[in-house]
């Protein structure tokens, strides 16, 4: 059992990519992870990783022996997963840490989580720096941001920790009141001219057809997507927001869309995800990606 205890240690450092990352996953003291090395490497009587001061490079026996703990370790996973489903695996925690403007994509899913499979404990924790790497170590099963996927290890060759889940395309939206009231701008540029809301004292809006980057000033800025649309729906200004944010408002008429094919995408929202998530995760994954069926999402 230490031999398979040992090589189940290994394959975390290698797939999370640092000791300290394998030892946050396996909530082990760092100085365990490395003797459990250690004593893998002795017991073997071969190096299975080159130690630097900044990086660590598995050997091509390590990288070769990896790939074997790989397999033992999935076929163990594959069993206590199919345990899992006898016993109904749509029950228990599902812990998401996400950045507060994906909150309004995050809360549909929800919704239907809890209406089909009412034993999930869902928690969401809102995050609006860098998200914890080495999930679920970090204490968190699922993440979501906004970025480009990045390749993030201390090892040579580095591997993907998030895909994109949802593209952002933008609209520029204003109310039926707002635009009673003030005009409708007819071209990107006639925003100078109006009120706008945003989330800076000063923001940068792209536009294609023509080419074009406008420096605005809003009259309002607030903290998150979902107080700007508020402050949309009031009538206190031309908003930029993600489709998936105001595309209901605009559906229902609440919202009037100007610029339709103009305004630039923003950058897409990211999934991050443990190499093999339990069941119930997988479920509610599958409900997020199932967003991507909807128009309104973009």
């Amino acid at each position: 059992m230490r031999r398979l205890d040992d090589m189940a240690v290994f394959e975390r450092i290698i797939r999370e990519g640092s000791l300290s990352g394998a030892a946050r996953a396996l909530h082990m003291p760092k100085s365990t992870v490395s003797d459990r090395l250690a004593r893998l490497e002795t017991r073997l009587g071969i190096q299975l990783i080159q130690r630097t001061t900044r990086r660590l490079h598995p050997t091509d026996a390590g990288l070769d022996y990896y790939e074997r703990c790989r397999q033992i370790v999935e076929l163990a996973d594959t069993a206590e997963a199919e345990l899992d489903q006898g016993r109904d695996p749509l029950h228990g925690p599902v812990q998401i840490i996400a950045h507060p403007d994906a909150a309004s994509f995050v809360q549909a899913s929800v919704r239907k989580a809890i209406r089909a499979w009412p034993q999930l404990q869902i928690a969401i924790q809102l995050h609006t720096g860098s998200l914890p790497s080495g999930l679920p170590g970090s204490g968190f099963d699922l993440g979501l941001s906004f970025g480009e996927p990045e390749h993030e290890s201390e090892l040579e060759a580095p591997r993907p920790r998030s895909r994109q889940l949802l593209r952002s395309p933008m609209r520029c939206v204003a109310s039926p009141a707002y635009i009673a009231a003030h005009g409708r701008p007819h071209l990107p540029a006639a925003l100078c001219e109006h009120r706008c809301v945003g989330r800076c004292a000063e923001e940068r809006w792209i536009f294609f057809a023509p080419d074009e980057v406008l420096t605005l000033r809003p009259a309002l800025a607030v903290d998150s997507h979902t107080h700007v649309l508020a402050a949309a729906l009031a009538g206190l200004g031309v908003a930029r927001l993600p489709s998936f944010v105001c595309g209901p408002s605009v559906a229902t008429g609440e919202l009037v869309s100007l610029f339709d094919g103009q305004v630039a995408d923003g950058p897409p929202l990211l999934l991050h995800l443990p190499a093999r998530p339990p069941a119930r995760v997988r479920a509610f994954v599958e409900l997020l990606e199932s967003a991507n069926d909807d128009p309104e999402m973009g």
